[in-house]
């Protein structure tokens, strides 16, 4: 009988899990400052799907290389490559100063085994149109700190405008390992609107207190159906 209240106590003593408890956005600002204080580069393997132009993606495993300052990014695509199978991305490495603002900066592109005997690289602008064909988010949006603060961002617009749902919904596991559970609702209105989902599940590492799953949907059924991304990282 006295196991419960020793649990409780436990939990009181952990203040970032009371905060997540009771304040998820003040808890989920607080992990981006935790992480940009304490990471400078990490590896993962990335596991994604989105809802594309031209459809629903097919399952994506990308290992992945990722350093902080000078802002670098290495896709390696295990399975499902798109057009192609690793991209090299270093903030002001490779530059267009010809081309428009969004075509400006480049990433270093390498095709598939059999496209690499005509084309061993070649470098593409990474807001240019391919990259918006193939993903819902640039390469320079990558990492725990830029998905948590475009997490935040939206949060904060929304509870500016009375619009925002942000709750705590408990505990789970992500890949074995214990997570926190938070679920964002905004008033999504479909792809050309403001919002870039109608709710998002967000699994929390207890240890590393950053995203390690975000899970987006149109609607409030959080079908297979309504799903617009999945982010995974392992």
């Amino acid at each position: 009988p006295r196991t419960p209240i020793v649990i409780a106590a436990m939990v009181a003593q952990d203040p970032f899990e009371k905060l997540i408890r009771h304040d998820p956005l003040q808890a989920l600002k607080e992990a981006r400052e935790r992480h940009a204080r304490q990471v400078r580069e990490y590896r993962c393997t990335l596991v994604k799907q989105e809802l594309l132009p031209s459809g629903m993606s097919e399952e994506q495993e990308i290992d992945v290389l990722h350093r902080i300052e000078p802002y670098s990014v290495v896709f390696h695509w295990r399975r499902n490559p798109g057009l192609a199978e690793r991209v090299i991305y270093v903030k002001d490495r490779w530059v267009d100063d010809d081309a428009s603002p969004e075509e400006r900066d480049l990433a270093l592109c390498q095709p598939g085994a059999v496209a690499r005997l005509l084309v061993k690289s070649i470098k593409q602008p990474i807001h240019g149109k391919l990259a918006k064909k193939t993903s819902r988010r640039f390469i320079d949006e990558f990492g725990f700190n830029k998905a948590l603060s475009l997490l935040i961002k939206f949060c904060d617009i929304a509870e500016s405008k009375g619009e925002l749902q942000l709750e705590y919904c408990g505990e789970s596991r992500f890949d074995g390992r214990p997570v926190w559970v938070v679920r964002r609702t905004l008033p999504y209105s479909g792809e050309g609107g403001f919002y870039p989902d109608r709710i998002a599940e967000v699994f929390i590492d207890k240890e590393y207190r950053v995203p390690v799953a975000v899970y987006c949907y149109s609607d409030d059924s959080r079908e297979p159906r309504s799903m617009l991304a999945k982010y995974e990282y392992r």
